[in-house]
């Protein structure tokens, strides 16, 4: 399954900043290591989150090694979408009214591979092989690359998609 965590970070106002402090997760197998996560000592995890908070829109952001993925060689295996919570009341209709009402964030993380396999039959015959990159700075970088036969002769299959403020551009060959 590719949702490796459905997680709720809190907002916490200290001194120095706010923090973003993981304090609701699931399921918790697998994920003990997100407990107390600050959110803000994870650059895109947290980038993510402030586009979500300034927008009141889902969010996705850039691929990076998700935490539950330890040390191992993947370093852009995932990456989390994220949603807003904001105080009781009326809707912030603002930008700033946002970022002060804002109490906390939804984050659903996911592995790439695992996302991408799920949609995939287990031997495609219609595929030689599959690339998926992240081209939203306009320089590609790679996500996935699976090669299933030899390809045949025939134009690639390309699809761009754009979903949280993030462009994902797979190519396929026949």
């Amino acid at each position: 399954i590719s949702l490796q965590a459905l997680a709720y970070a809190e907002r916490r106002r200290l001194p120095d900043g706010d923090r973003y402090i993981t304090t609701i997760f699931a399921p918790r197998q697998g994920n003990e290591v997100i407990q107390g996560l600050d959110v803000t000592a994870q650059p895109m995890n947290l980038q993510a989150l402030l586009r979500s908070r300034d927008t009141d829109q889902v969010a996705m952001s850039e691929p990076f090694r998700l935490r539950q993925t330890g040390r191992g060689k993947h370093a852009g295996d995932g990456f989390i979408l994220r949603l807003p919570v904001y105080a009781k009341g009326l809707m912030p209709q603002t930008q700033a009214a946002r970022a002060e009402a804002i109490v906390g964030s939804l984050g659903a993380s996911f592995r790439i591979a695992d996302l991408i396999e799920s949609t995939m039959p287990a031997a495609p015959v219609q595929l030689a092989d599959l690339r998926v990159e992240d081209d939203t700075s306009g320089m590609s970088r790679p996500l996935y690359a699976r090669a299933f036969a030899i390809r045949a002769e025939g134009e690639p299959y390309e699809v761009r998609l754009h979903f949280g403020g993030r462009t994902w551009r797979g190519v396929a060959h026949p």
